[in-house]
């Protein structure tokens, strides 16, 4: 058996089909470790980790706000043919597609702060 203190959810990902399912978390030491599950086994992990959080409240474990993040599959950009607006689709040909339309100085702005946060995580130390 593998044996890893997990710390954080970092984020998690469903294959095109919705069969399989991939989680990634990270552990004390800074390691990524990535559960991959068939999508038929998230009830019961979902019942068991429900079950262990009201035991471990149970016990006076703190409540802790955690979040999860899927991770992108694709996306694309384009302009609008009969507006001044940037076209932005994110999961593009997936059952989650979002579809967002700006003005021009929105998009600059968020590609400035995409390319500022992008440098900021290149930037952090290798583990």
């Amino acid at each position: 058996m593998i044996e890893a203190e997990v710390v954080g959810a970092l984020h998690h990902d469903v294959s095109d089909d919705g069969l399989m399912v991939a989680m990634t978390f990270h552990d004390k030491l800074g390691e990524s470790i990535q559960l991959v599950m068939s999508a038929d086994y998230l009830d019961g992990l979902h019942a068991a980790v429900t079950s262990a959080q009201q035991e471990a409240r149970a016990k006076g474990a703190p409540a802790r706000s955690q979040i999860s993040f899927r991770e992108m599959k694709a996306w694309a950009v384009g302009t609008h043919p009969d507006q001044n607006a940037v076209l932005v689709i994110l999961d593009r040909d997936t059952a989650l597609q979002g579809n967002y339309a700006m003005a021009a100085h929105t998009a600059d702005e968020l590609g400035a702060a995409l390319r500022e946060k992008a440098l900021v995580i290149r930037q952090r130390p290798k583990p």
